[in-house]
């Protein structure tokens, strides 16, 4: 009698059990240090970083005077332009596009809640675009765990 050879290619039950429990275990450990919360940082500081450039363009084009309010005990800020009117950034829908909600803002020093841009794009303290006015210090705005440092004289955003 012939005996045909049985090929044995592939994994038993109890080993594709282990690897299961193996992979549940790895995922049970790994998925609490998994933050949602740093993308929708990131996401929040990006799209203000675009409304900060948004804002010294417009201050360029028109002559200065545009200016970022914000609204510390609502977590928000708004743009407004050289006549202190407020105004929709582009692409902001929703139902106030006149204003952007973050999860929570902060800015250093406290006692500013309004940057203005004057021609050259430079952070100023008043909307009158005087080089006189400039600000003196860095600017420090936290957008959730992420600090943007607003550079004086030079207007850069590191």
């Amino acid at each position: 009698m012939k005996r045909l050879a049985i090929d044995n290619k592939g994994f038993t039950l109890i080993e594709l059990v282990v690897i299961i429990t193996l992979i549940g275990i790895l995922a049970v450990a790994v998925l609490p240090r998994f933050n949602l919360d740093s993308f929708t940082d990131d996401k929040e500081a990006t799209l203000f970083l675009t409304h900060i450039r948004y804002a010294q363009h417009k201050s360029m084009v028109t002559g200065g005077g545009w200016s970022i309010w914000f609204d510390l005990s609502e977590n928000e800020y708004r743009l407004k332009d050289h006549n202190d009117t407020v105004r929709q950034f582009p692409g902001n829908i929703g139902p106030n596009p006149n204003k952007v909600e973050v999860g929570k803002i902060k800015i250093a020093p406290s006692t500013r809640t309004e940057i203005y841009f004057n021609y050259l794009g430079v952070p100023v303290d008043n909307k009158e675009s005087s080089l006189a006015t400039e600000f003196p210090d860095v600017t420090e705005i936290t957008i959730g765990e992420i600090k943007i440092k607003l550079q004086p004289y030079t207007g850069g955003i590191l």
